[in-house]
């Protein structure tokens, strides 16, 4: 019998020696991952054939087995310093504020004002607890997210999608947040109008908006930290990769906080300009680091950390050097009020708004002082990457026939 396959003759066991069947055996493995039919010849008996006459069968030879091995050639997340320091204040305030509105929420149901006891406990106590601890549930299992697993938070397994268990409840607690100061806004305009005081509103709206922005701004910005991290990326205050998230959040928060600050003192104090001097320069310094990098987005010479035009990173190293220049004089102001005031409100509470001040302003500076030339952010990244040039991950392939 003969083949009828129209393909090349193969190599009979009868004819080939042994370095062109491990040859024939070696080509075949080299063609991983397709592997065709081939046709082996073998010698048999035949009753009803001529004695001797090679046969050729068509069989399926073993098929290599193949281990893969994916090796991440990434480095471990570097430690957030900046998100530690910004994380720390945050919990310090909501901590206290925790207790302050379950205070609050007690008096009001004490002396039967239910309406104001549910919004002191929903949109005040309820915030405030969450962001608390959704904080110590992060800190617990990353530290400042520096190693570990971004999936699983607080050491429980039960959560196995970090960025919704992460995100969900601080974008709950935030909108909550914010409906606190709507409704506020919306009692005291009310009060207001039915003492015939309309023209005070303007004045109280920025009262109100000033508080708001300190109060849940960096709630604001936790949640879209949160969003980029469990997603796989840096953050907000990872300035490793894109610092221009930090610096943009934190001077949109700032630049609400002093604007409308300033629009509060212009209209009460005689001498407005001794009270905000400092806001006015923050005010005036978080607005050119908003138009800086909507500049330098829009025109393309950011790409992460490096920026294309030695100008502009001439420029981001001033604009750092300038908000680091307005934090100082907001602490200078505030810790003269504190020295030569009459001691209405303890110590302890003014250190704990200077820290939190200084953590919604410090990362910030340290983003915009981060920008980095083309040649020496290629550098930076080679450094926090690894050995690895140019790539994330490796397969490896292990090939092993049994």
């Amino acid at each position: 019998m003969t083949s009828t396959n129209a393909g090349p003759r193969p190599i009979a066991m009868n004819e080939g020696n042994v370095q062109e069947t491990m040859a024939f055996r070696s080509q075949n493995v080299n063609q991983y991952p397709v592997q065709q039919p081939i046709q082996i010849a073998v010698q048999q008996p035949m009753q009803y054939a001529v004695p001797n006459q090679i046969q050729y069968v068509v069989q399926n030879p073993v098929q290599p087995k193949v281990q893969l091995h994916a090796q991440n050639d990434q480095a471990a997340p570097t430690t957030r310093w900046l998100y530690g320091y910004f994380g720390v204040a945050v919990a310090l305030y909501h901590g206290v504020w925790t207790i302050l509105w379950l205070i609050a929420w007690f008096i009001g149901a004490a002396i039967g004002v239910d309406g104001y006891g549910a919004l002191f406990f929903w949109c005040g106590f309820i915030p405030s607890f969450l962001c608390f601890i959704w904080l110590i549930m992060d800190s617990t299992v990353l530290c400042c997210n520096s190693s570990g697993s971004r999936v699983n938070i607080c050491c429980c397994p039960c959560f196995h999608n970090g960025k919704w268990a992460m995100v969900l409840p601080m974008a709950i607690a935030t909108f909550l947040r914010c409906i606190l100061y709507i409704v506020l806004f919306g009692i005291t305009a009310d009060i207001l109008m039915s003492f015939g005081e309309e023209k005070a509103i303007d004045n109280v709206f920025f009262i109100i908006l000033t508080y708001a922005a300190f109060d849940a701004g960096p709630l604001i910005l936790l949640t879209v930290d949160w969003y980029y991290y469990y997603s796989g990326s840096d953050g907000i205050f990872g300035k490793e990769t894109n610092p221009m998230r930090c610096v943009v959040g934190q001077s949109a928060v700032l630049f609400v906080i002093s604007w409308s600050f300033i629009a509060v003192f212009q209209e009460y104090a005689d001498n407005a300009l001794e009270f905000i001097w400092p806001w006015l320069l923050h005010g005036i310094i978080s607005t050119a680091a908003l138009m800086f990098c909507a500049l330098i987005q829009c025109n393309g010479i950011v790409t992460g950390i490096q920026l294309s035009s030695p100008c502009f990173l001439t420029v981001s190293k001033v604009m750092a050097a300038a908000m680091g220049i307005a934090v100082i004089a907001v602490l200078i102001f505030t810790i003269e009020a504190i020295v030569y005031g009459d001691g209405f409100i303890p110590p302890f509470v003014f250190v704990i708004y200077l820290y939190y001040y200084t953590a919604l302003s410090v990362p910030s500076v340290m983003a915009m002082a981060s920008f980095k030339s083309p040649e020496a952010a290629q550098a930076r990244m080679k450094q926090v990457m690894g050995p690895k040039d140019g790539k994330s991950a490796v397969v490896a392939c292990e090939m092993r026939e049994f």
